[in-house]
């Protein structure tokens, strides 16, 4: 467990009741059972799937090769094999994502949800050992106002 972790595990040492959730199935979750809603960067990396069979049409190749959205969304959720190639609607239907990789933007915060940024916290990319490094982090701290704080 990393050391920015530890406050969170204290947290819960103490009665709080803390969810981890998938940006992938944010429109599946009940926020408002939550007072504090913690989103970590914009962009959220799984290999734990869950949508790829509904949303794996929102993608496609580009003439250049580059990958992109059918329409604008503002929690877009692309999918990769297990070469770490993009997986589009062009691919065959026997593939299977290892990995996604999900955003999740401000305007979809905004649109979506009842909440109000009350903090964030910062962690510094640092090493774990002499190959594996820590990558920095940006955790932002958002009050439920359909359910605040007392």
């Amino acid at each position: 467990m990393g050391d920015d972790l530890i406050l969170i595990k204290l947290l819960e040492n103490k009665g709080y009741d803390i969810d981890l959730g998938l940006y992938e199935n944010i429109e599946n979750i009940n926020i408002d059972k939550y007072n504090i809603i913690v989103f970590i960067d914009n962009e959220q990396r799984s290999s734990y799937i869950q949508q790829f069979e509904q949303r794996k049409k929102e993608t496609y190749l580009g003439p250049k090769g580059e990958i992109k959205l059918r329409k604008h969304l503002d929690n877009p959720c692309y999918y990769l094999d297990n070469t770490n190639k993009y997986i589009t609607d062009s691919d065959d239907d026997d593939v299977y994502p290892y990995l996604s990789r999900c955003v999740i933007k401000d305007e979809y915060i905004n649109k979506r949800f009842n909440l109000k940024l009350i903090d964030t916290l910062n962690i510094d990319s640092k090493p774990l050992d002499k190959k594996v490094k820590q990558p920095k982090k940006q955790y932002f701290f958002y009050e439920n106002l359909n359910n605040p704080l007392e």
